[in-house]
This record gives structure tokens, C-alpha cells and sequence, in this order.
């Protein structure tokens, strides 16, 4: 009887083991995002830009491999004109430092699409909601839900974290080399990381306490042939 206990014991071990591991399996993702000022968002993978008085959006590509449950997209801002790649979109401020335009009342929506993982070719989405605001000499965008969560239809749960502002014309952003015009440009990309918590198939499930059964079944036996 302790014997068994002890088999039980060890494959319920196994088994939360096993699932533990398979929750943080490497999963390739990729997806793409778009921008609007004072609008809905438009869904498409094409090249995309949003202008409001001097600042400019353009729309990014991503793709990876989680590393132990989580996926960081936080590339530079790419060359101004062209689709970004591996963040979520960046954006171009063009107005000598000290500019007085005010963004003041003014929103700007992000939607974020993950083409994978998924099931089929359902695409699932992240609306992220955010405030345009002055600052001294630019310009900010502040992100007033910059955590998602959202499950796929295998059951898989992601949960989408933004940086939660992103600010144009101070000490981090002035002067963006990849800028149509340099000197009087400002850039800045949206960052996040995501984690994706994975859930195993039924099927993969029994087939692992199956074969976890027979293994601790097997050494019972010869256990009972030794102490006889």
C-alpha cells in the first residue's frame, strides 16, 4: 500500500511537472499593428501611417519566440517612410525643440494583431486606448490600458503589456537619426512584452499520465518480484 501511495504521489509530481514545462514551451508569434488619431484604428498588415499636426505614426511587423512563457518587442524606431519592424509602431515628432502646437484633447488608438499563435486564420486583437498631452517642448502619448488580457481558441491565455507612454522632443528622443529631416525630428517606439500561459491538448494530457501510469506501474511490479 505505501508503495502505491508513493507511485501516486510521484506521478501527480510528473504530471504537474509536465504541464508546468509545456506552459512555458517556446510558441512563435507574429502580428502587426495600426494607428489612429481620433479615430478607429483600420485593421491591415500594409504599410500605415496617422498624422496629427506634426506627429506622425507609422505601423509595424512582429515576430519571435517566446523565451520561458514571454515575448519582448521593443526595436528601435526604423527608418521614417518605410513599415516598422518588431515594435508596435513608432512615432515621428517634426518640430524644432520648444514648439508650441498643443496636442492637448486629443486621443490616439492602437490596435494589436496576432496573426500567431492561433487556431485557423481567426485573428485576435488588442484595442489600447491613449491621450495625446503637451510636454514641455513636444509631445506625449499615454496609454490609459496598457495591459490586455485575451485567451486563444486553444485555450492559451495572453497577456499584453505596453510601456505606458511614450514622449517625443526630451533628452531620451531628440534628434532621430532615421528621420526624414533629423534636425528637427524627434522618435519614439511603443515597447511591450506579452506572456503567453499555453494549455495542452486533451489528448497529449492523458496520453503523458498514460504512459507515466505504465512507467510507475512497471517498477511496482518488479519491486513486488524482488521482495518475494
Amino acid at each position: 500500500m505505501r508503495s502505491l501511495n508513493r507511485m501516486t504521489v510521484a506521478l501527480a509530481s510528473a504530471a504537474t511537472l509536465g504541464l508546468s514545462a509545456a506552459a512555458s514551451a517556446q510558441v512563435a508569434y507574429s502580428g502587426y499593428t495600426n494607428g489612429a488619431f481620433n479615430a478607429t484604428a483600420p485593421n491591415s498588415s500594409a504599410f500605415q501611417t496617422a498624422t496629427l499636426l506634426g506627429l506622425t505614426y507609422e505601423n509595424s511587423l512582429f515576430n519571435g519566440t517566446t523565451a520561458a512563457g514571454q515575448g519582448f518587442v521593443g526595436n528601435n524606431a526604423q527608418t521614417q517612410g518605410s513599415q516598422e519592424l518588431n515594435n508596435f509602431g513608432s512615432f515621428f515628432l517634426n518640430a524644432p525643440v520648444g514648439s508650441s502646437t498643443d496636442y492637448s484633447g486629443n486621443t490616439f488608438n492602437l490596435l494589436i494583431s496576432f496573426l500567431t499563435p492561433s487556431t485557423g486564420n481567426k485573428v485576435y486583437s488588442a484595442n489600447l486606448q491613449g491621450t495625446v498631452t503637451n510636454t514641455s517642448g513636444g509631445a506625449a502619448i499615454v496609454f490609459t490600458n496598457p495591459v490586455q488580457t485575451f485567451s486563444l481558441a486553444n485555450g492559451s491565455t495572453v497577456t499584453l503589456t505596453l510601456a505606458s507612454s511614450v514622449s517625443l522632443h526630451d533628452p531620451t528622443s531628440a534628434a532621430c537619426t532615421v528621420a526624414t529631416n533629423p534636425s528637427t525630428t524627434s522618435c519614439a517606439p511603443i515597447t511591450g512584452f506579452f506572456s503567453l500561459t499555453t494549455t495542452p491538448e486533451p489528448s497529449s494530457i492523458v496520453l503523458a499520465a498514460t504512459g507515466l501510469f505504465g512507467l510507475g506501474l512497471g517498477a511496482l511490479r518488479r519491486r513486488n518480484k524482488k521482495s518475494v
